[in-house]
């Protein structure tokens, strides 16, 4: 995630600001390993970014006269996707972010005191399976962390600020190609020498597809519930991804079944994907966002203007 922050403000006026980019992802494999005992399911996934982004604003301000409790506001401007289902903002991520972040500073520290007001330029469609949300909340946990001087907390603080806040956090805060674990708490990251960063194209139909509702649906169709095995899941080897024809070899997503039956729309994205001469196609996350990976950025443009009619598209690549 690249980060600018301006701290000199703070110093002279007790404002600072600090600005960056909030990279989507998709998930390349999805390997659900069973059901945990504390309800959620355990997973397997290799998680990459890509070059689309929000843009996210952080403005601290140091509270004047009598102290007390942080305020947090959050304002959000939709650029070519559809905000209206945004939630408010005590429920947003990036106000989770901002709290988690507080509740591991000392409670004396004078940002426990401060204003902070977030302010989110979106891109990504909202629960899409591209980590939106996630996204926006792993950069206001970067940018805090950049204003905060001698109070940082420095990466292992934030990764366990990121699991408090939802599954793809932690994955997201790490950046680059991940390989994520548990409910989603435990990010590792993968050698990106590995992973060549290629054009993909992103279709959404425009439906809403629930992430518990997804788990749910695939509980229903699961036809057993054996004990969940650590050692399944993909096993990447040390060859290089240099090709879509490479990345295909590894595409899967268990979710992507039951989401197809529940939501026929999704699968019917799928198709027109195909249809339109994409190959190596995947939902990403619990959907509804389906992508393909191409070799050339030519491909990927023409597949997305030819679906744009019927979805919301992007053409953009792997970083």
């Amino acid at each position: 995630m690249r980060c600018d922050a301006d701290i000199s403000g703070m110093r002279h006026t007790g404002a600072a600001v600090a600005q960056g980019e909030a990279h989507a992802k998709v998930n390349l494999t999805l390997k659900i390993l069973g059901l945990r005992a504390d309800g959620f399911h355990a997973l397997r996934s290799i998680v990459m970014p890509l070059a689309l982004h929000d843009d996210v604003e952080v403005r601290i301000a140091e509270a004047e006269g009598k102290p007390s409790a942080a305020k947090i506001s959050v304002e959000t401007l939709a650029d070519g996707v559809d905000c209206s289902a945004l939630c408010a903002a005590g429920d947003n991520l990036c106000a989770k972010a901002v709290r988690a972040f507080l509740a591991r500073l000392p409670g004396d520290n004078r940002l426990r005191r401060a204003s902070f007001a977030i302010r989110v330029v979106k891109r990504i469609p909202l629960g899409g399976g591209l980590g939106g949300g996630s996204a926006d909340a792993a950069a206001v946990l970067r940018l805090l962390d950049s204003l905060a001087g001698s109070s940082a907390l420095g990466e292992t603080a934030l990764l366990d600020a990121a699991s408090d806040i939802g599954s793809d956090v932690p994955a997201i805060l790490l950046g680059g190609p991940v390989l994520m674990e548990g409910r989603g708490e435990k990010a590792t990251r993968l050698d990106s020498a590995l992973f060549a960063s290629l054009p993909v194209v992103l279709a959404n139909p425009g439906v809403s597809v629930s992430t518990p509702s997804a788990y749910a649906e695939w509980d229903r169709l699961a036809s057993s519930r054996a004990p969940i095995d650590p050692s399944s899941g993909e096993i990447l080897g040390s060859a290089a991804f240099s090709s879509a024809e490479r990345y295909g070899g590894i595409l899967s997503n268990d979710l992507q079944a039951p989401v197809f039956a529940k939501y026929p729309q999704v699968a019917e994205t799928a198709r027109l994907l195909r249809d339109a001469g994409a190959h190596h196609i995947l939902m990403s996350g619990s959907g509804a966002t389906v992508f393909a990976i191409t070799d050339m950025p030519a491909e990927a443009e023409r597949i997305a203007i030819a679906l744009s009619p019927q979805c919301w598209t992007c053409a953009t690549r792997l970083i």
